[in-house]
């Protein structure tokens, strides 16, 4: 993936170092080379294996075939945290403990996976847009108007791309949170249900009392955290998937209007429908070559050319 400008030390014209979000994006970027990806690839594929296998101890151990696991809800009353625990049985709990330590870390895989892919995407769709910016402007230039106000800012192109670089991770750490939360509060199970109802809101609870108000205010705080875990991830998909539709929708609809290549390299997309603009078009160019002495473009006319020579 491209990590834009040598940022090097040192003589030998290797160009400005680059600074700020530059700096930081290429940092960045020159971590998610093509050997890691395949190795975190390779990680995230025995940790999918093993989270399905602790998932079937789990309905074994509890003797059913189907299971909604309680992180997998919105959000969730300390009542209801209480009876899933219970419900689980003391091998239900060790086989979740099990599972909730395999997530942890599968969803740090999950999201370097997920930064990767985002922030080649950014890193592309910014060289894209800079190269659409530089075509308006060479346009506008040989036909002697004034250019637009360039759309693509690169220090703002560097932070979108560090933006969807750091966000998969961050909800990754708010679920790594959950699951240490959920852990700590299957050992004292029997105590969740009884010890919430004391209090009504985890702003009433206080982790320094006794133990009793400490496991009240974790059984309060899984909740939000659950809650916030879905938050993160919705929000994330959101500004990750408007941040590239808004610029590779741009991208490509120029690209289209103009008949270029939507992607490198490929055939041109409805080159045959699309309209030049003006002044490129097939006339205009046979006109400017009558205009430079008769030179000929296209086919010639054998027929005419043998008449003039018995002539």
């Amino acid at each position: 993936m491209p990590t834009g400008q040598d940022s090097s030390g040192g003589g030998g014209g290797g160009g400005p170092r680059p600074t700020g979000e530059r700096w930081l994006s290429d940092r960045i970027a020159a971590l998610f080379t093509r050997r890691v990806f395949l190795v975190v690839m390779g990680i995230y594929g025995g940790l999918h294996l093993a989270l399905t296998r602790a998932e079937s101890l789990i309905k074994e151990d509890m003797g059913v075939t189907k299971l909604r696991l309680i992180d997998g809800k919105l959000t969730y009353t300390p009542t209801e945290l209480g009876f899933f625990l219970t419900q689980l049985g003391d091998a239900g709990r060790d086989s979740y403990r099990l599972y909730l330590a395999l997530e942890a870390p599968f969803a740090v895989i999950s999201s370097l996976l997920f930064s990767f892919v985002l922030g080649s995407l950014a890193k592309a769709l910014a060289v894209a847009e800079t190269e659409l910016d530089d075509a308006i402007e060479r346009r506008h230039l040989a036909t002697g108007t004034p250019p637009p106000k360039r759309r693509a800012k690169p220090h703002l192109n560097e932070a979108r791309a560090v933006l969807l670089y750091v966000l998969p991770v961050l909800v990754a750490l708010v679920d790594v949170g959950e699951n240490v939360v959920l852990v700590g509060l299957s050992y004292d199970h029997a105590e969740v249900t009884a010890a919430a109802r004391r209090f009504d809101s985890i702003w009433q609870a206080s982790p320094l009392g006794s133990r009793a108000d400490l496991v009240a205010w974790a059984a309060l705080l899984a909740g939000h955290v659950t809650h916030a875990k879905w938050m993160a991830m919705r929000t994330a998909a959101a500004v990750s998937a408007l941040s590239m539709l808004s610029g590779w929708l741009r991208v490509a609809v120029h690209r289209l209007y103009s008949g270029e290549p939507i992607f490198g390299g490929q055939k041109p997309v409805m080159a045959k429908v699309v309209s030049k603009p003006k002044g490129l078009s097939r006339g205009s160019e046979l006109a400017a070559a009558d205009a430079r002495g008769g030179e000929t473009l296209g086919r010639v006319n054998n027929k005419k050319k043998k008449r003039r020579h018995f002539e």
